[in-house]
């Protein structure tokens, strides 16, 4: 409600959610409007102060504030006479010529105060004799654009009228109708059938929610409200504009509707969604007696396009049409009218529904009954000053309220515009990339409307043909001549902890000479006696297996009748061991106990580049373990680049976390012994345990460590809680999996001597990317660039190259790719690359890795997760990396993995989380749930969760999915009776406001999901302040919107009375 000249009034729903962000941000520069002009000439600033006032007096809201009443909105109408405040004359401002962009967005940047006014503003400044700026900025509360459209007319004529004699009032007729007769009818037609009938029709396009957008980003949304942004400008000429025009007059449409429509198709491209949301600003004025008031009469339409079926642009655009079309027929709603009729998700962060708007002509657009799609008639006149010259001042704000809008100016003469984005997520680099690619795919679509939209271009063939060969590091290494064993001869000193490497070589040739060439099984422990079993296998010219000496399960029997090995050695093995008796009874082989071999001398062998030197065993689709073979070339070339890109050489002290049966193990083994470094075998005792890892690094002084994030994560906890420093280590390494920002600025913190290295790879090319992290990260690493002697290219399901920002399918070229698997195994993953000689794409032998990855703009390659690690909760595509990185970020949680459970249909009905906890005790399920919803919102989130000892890992470090557990009876969050007075009386205040029961509240419920809405928080906290007597901001309220939640925030808040607990 407000106070009104006249009477009492009410606020409109515009100004309520206008009051309601300026809760959340108080002075926001989003909440305003602005025009800017410079004018030359002999300006009379105290007549154009005189013209302003009577534009103010004969519009009410201009002369309105909104200040909160019991958690309430209160609209005040000042009298005309008291608003002297409106108009600001600077007088000739120093050092201002030649300064005023600058000047102009001073003026704009300065706050306007929702509950103290004036709301409106109207600046002069001089900034040299006969030169100023007038500058009017509006806020959101009193006027949309078409309202600046109108005030500049006014204020021109009311000047005109000054400057020839007359009062400035005889210039116009008093409008029809004030903007409080719409607030009334809005309030009134809210409790209307009609109104009723809308919603349902909005309800029904908005549900299920459309999934987030997914943008080229160059980094996550901050974890707060950031309005921060920039426009970057873009002009396409003539020549594009006819074309445009021309097509668009074929269609029927009118040519915004058409750069809508692309504008869809390329945010559609980038994330692969099939449903894009876009915002519109449009005209909501009910009937024409509106048509000169003023005041905020805009609201937003969110337009979805839906992109199943692969559809060729002209059908998108068709869509977009008829969408339009029905939104004219159910046009009316606000933004906040439609969150509580659909009640979808909210963050403070952004709208709920929708990261990328459209803003035709500055103005709202008008959406016609037949879809038609146009800007306003009435182009912003130029400010009309009598005996001066004025020219248009252009500010674009550094602000924007949403993460990136498409602004297009004109589409004839020229196409004009621009692009607007947050600029904490987007910069203007980027911005400036993605600007020129919708350029690429308008061109293409109107060439080729019927095409379909995965296949129109969004860079020229020489853009992408030049990021292809940018990733080809094919011919970037020196060709291989020696084997790692030929490498090794060259060195001295301590190759292991007590042994030297003439005592290693003497061992290795002991062993050479007790075996044939072809396959040899290494079943040890890591240590000396492994590394000299190895080499003395390379140097007899046969190709290792290796194995775990604490392996004696059924993976261990698969491996050696898989490969069926001449000889099995061991150390010191134990007469009843299961596998050498199953291996000599079952196989018939030879076993071979390296600890009783005595010193000889290797037959000579010659070896070859090209010939075998290990199998890598790992999960196949069907569980049975896969052998990966590499042959000696492969394996040095990729330790003679390791060695030499990390600094590995005499004095280094290389860790060997990796097990035995991990090919990483043969790399950091040779990668130091080739190199002159020390090999320090991690005791297998210790391997997974973080706490004794821990003080073994920093005892052993080593330099390199290479394991997996989930590992470091572990590591990382432990030198948190315990101070220990690791100073010695230079490089830490990180592969295997994905690397969560948050996990890399963590270890960065805690090692800071140490670089911190991302690796991406397959085991079939041993690794294929890698990038150094030296600033602070958002979301998840790059995985970088390709390793010499690799190509990495991004292609889509028809082998094209995806440009920048486009997800696709990673696959390989290089020639140290593995020669093949062991056995009969049927794969497509090596069916060879199509050639696209045109676009650099030389086709022929590749891999396929399943990833999903996505070129940068800048060249480097992100992990985007595995094509059948993807899952489809609710309708909505989700990456359950994702899931498990932002739930491994919860300190209660040790570690994690997310599945899919479906349901009787097949489809995933929910996530089950298996979670391994960081201290014994009852499993904070609620907690997790908050946890999630602040990173997801509500439909994002693992509903059940099952607490395990420890997860199932491969001999790589991984999580072995396959043997994670049967669900079992769900660690759910149950319905969780409010503890105590506190949070009994904040569920009571949720019932209050949202009509629900007090018995159906539980302590971990959020406000919307009881059916509150965002208008009311205002009322929730005062009435919490009065019942509590705690001072609550909106912020304590998103970060934990709970009872629960907001009772600890109760307790924390030192305005809080003393509340008796039971």
């Amino acid at each position: 409600m407000s106070e009104h000249k006249g009477g009492p009034a009410v606020t409109s729903v515009r100004q309520d959610e206008a009051w309601f962000a300026d809760r959340l941000d108080p002075g926001s520069p989003t909440a305003t409007r602005n025009r800017a002009y410079r004018v030359s000439g002999a300006l009379d600033v105290e007549l154009l102060g005189q013209a302003w006032q009577e534009v103010v007096r004969r519009h009410d809201v201009l002369r309105t504030t909104i200040t909160e009443v019991g958690g309430r909105p209160v609209r005040r109408t000042a009298a005309a006479d008291q608003v002297a405040k409106s108009f600001v004359d600077m007088g000739l401002v120093p050092d201002a010529e030649d300064a005023e962009d600058e000047l102009c967005a001073d003026i704009i940047a300065e706050p306007l105060w929702l509950a103290e006014g004036p709301l409106a503003r109207l600046t002069v400044a001089g900034t040299a004799p006969g030169e100023y700026v007038v500058v009017l900025v509006a806020h959101r509360a009193v006027a949309d654009e078409s309202s600046m459209v109108i005030l500049l007319d006014e204020l021109s004529r009311c000047y005109t009228a000054a400057v020839a004699g007359r009062s400035p009032s005889e210039a116009l007729r008093a409008p029809l109708l004030q903007y409080d007769e719409f607030a009334r009818w809005q309030r009134e037609r809210e409790s209307s059938d009609e109104h009723a009938r809308v919603l349902d029709w909005w309800r029904s396009e908005l549900t299920p929610p459309a999934p987030p957008l997914t943008l080229p980003l160059h980094r996550d949304r901050p974890a707060g409200p950031s309005t921060a942004g920039g426009v970057v400008r873009f002009n396409w000429g003539a020549e594009l504009a006819g074309t445009l025009g021309q097509f668009a007059r074929e269609q029927g449409v009118d040519p915004a509707a058409v750069l809508l429509t692309a504008f869809t198709c390329l945010l559609h491209r980038f994330g692969g969604a099939d449903r894009i949301p876009v915002g519109l600003p449009v005209r909501s004025r009910p009937w024409s007696a509106f048509d000169r008031a003023v005041g905020p009469f805009d609201s937003t339409l969110v337009v979805t396009p839906g992109f199943a079926g692969r559809p060729s642009f002209r059908e998108v655009l068709n869509r977009v049409r008829i969408q339009l079309r029905e939104a004219a027929a159910h046009g009316g709603p606000t933004e906040g009218q439609l969150a509580r009729a659909v009640n979808p998700a909210r963050d403070p962060r952004h709208s709920p529904f929708y990261d990328a708007g459209f803003v035709y002509r500055e103005h709202e657009s008008i959406v016609e009954s037949d879809g038609l799609l146009r800007g306003v008639d009435v182009k912003d006149p130029a400010l009309r000053l009598r005996g001066c010259t004025v020219r248009r001042e252009r500010v674009d704000p550094q602000w924007s309220e949403v993460d990136f809008t498409l602004l297009v100016d004109e589409v004839k003469p020229e196409i004009s515009g621009g692009f607007r984005s947050r600029t904490s997520m987007i910069d203007a680099r980027i911005a400036r990339f993605v600007a020129v690619q919708l350029r690429t795919l308008v061109e293409a679509a109107l060439a080729h409307p019927d095409l379909p939209v995965a296949h129109l271009p969004l860079d020229t063939p020489l853009r992408i043909k030049t990021a292809v060969v940018a990733g080809d590091r094919i011919e970037a290494t020196a060709p291989v001549t020696a084997t790692v064993a030929e490498l090794v001869r060259a060195h001295s000193g301590e190759a292991l902890p007590g042994v030297s490497y003439a005592e290693l070589l003497a061992r290795a040739d002991s062993i050479a000479a007790e075996l044939p060439p072809g396959p040899v099984a290494v079943r040890m422990a890591s240590g000396a006696g492994q590394a000299a079993a190895v080499l003395g296998a390379f140097t007899a010219g046969a190709h290792v297996v290796c194995l775990a000496a604490s392996d004696s399960g059924e993976r261990a029997r698969s491996v050696l009748a898989d490969l069926k090995p001449a000889v099995l050695l061991v150390e010191n093995a134990a007469d009843d061991d299961q596998i050498v008796r199953w291996y000599r009874d079952e196989l018939d082989g030879t076993v071979l106990d390296t600890a009783a071999v005595e010193p000889a001398k290797p037959r000579p062998t010659a070896v070859a580049t090209t010939d075998l030197a290990y199998v890598a065993y790992t999960s196949g689709s069907t569980g049975q373990p896969k052998g990966i073979t590499q042959n000696h070339a492969a394996l040095a070339q990729f330790t003679a680049w390791f060695a030499t890109e990390f600094r590995i050489g005499p004095g280094s002290r290389v860790a060997q976390w990796a097990a035995p049966g991990y090919d990483a193990a043969l790399c950091e083994t040779f990668a130091a012994l080739s190199s002159g470094a020390t090999l320090h075998p991690v005791p297998e005792r210790i391997r997974a345990n973080p706490e004794k890892l821990a003080a073994w690094l920093a005892a052993e002084g080593i330099t390199h460590f290479q394991t997996v994030p989930s590992f470091a994560r572990e590591v990382l906890g432990v030198l948190s809680r315990t101070g220990e420093r690791l100073p010695e280590l230079t490089h830490l390494l990180l592969a295997g999996e994905a690397l969560p920002a948050e996990l890399a600025n963590g270890l960065r913190a805690a090692v800071p001597s140490a670089r911190l290295i991302n690796l991406y790879g397959p085991t079939e090319a041993i690794l294929a990317t890698w990038y150094e992290i030296s600033v602070t990260l958002h979301g998840v690493a790059p995985i970088g660039r390709p390793i010499p002697g690799r190509q990495v290219l991004v292609v889509d399901a028809e082998d094209r190259p995806c440009p920048a920002g486009v997800t696709g399918n990673l696959v390989l070229r290089s020639p140290y790719l593995t020669p093949g698997y062991l056995g009969d195994v049927t794969t497509t993953a090596f069916e060879p690359l199509r050639p696209r000689p045109e676009l650099g794409v030389a086709g022929g032998a590749c891999y396929r890795t399943g990833d999903l990855g996505r070129l940068r703009h800048d060249g480097v390659l992100e992990f985007r997760g595995r094509a059948d690690s993807q899952v489809k909760v609710l309708g909505m595509r989700m990456e359950l990396g994702e899931v498990e990185a932002a739930l491994a970020a919860h300190p209660s949680i040790a570690d994690c993995a997310v599945a899919g459970v479906p349901g009787a249909d097949g489809l995933i009905s929910q996530l089950l989380a298996y979670v391994v906890l960081a201290e014994p005790g009852e499993a904070p399920v609620a907690e997790w749930r908050r946890h999630l919803v602040r990173r997801f919102g509500k439909t994002l989130l693992p509903v059940t969760y099952q607490t395990v000892a420890a997860l199932p890992r491969n001999v790589g470090g991984k999580i072995d999915r396959r043997r994670l557990p049967a669900p079992e009876p769900a660690v759910t969050a149950v319905h969780t009776e409010p503890d105590g007075p506190v949070q009994r009386t904040i569920a009571e205040i949720f019932a209050e406001l949202s009509g629900s029961a007090p018995s159906e509240i539980t302590a971990d419920d959020t406000f919307f999901a009881v059916g509150g809405h965002s208008v009311q928080l205002p009322r929730l906290l005062h009435l919490i302040r009065v019942r509590l007597g705690a001072e609550l901001s909106l912020g304590d309220y998103f970060a934990d919107p709970t009872p629960a939640g907001l009772a600890v925030a109760v307790s924390k808040s030192s305005s809080a009375v003393g509340v008796d607990e039971e």
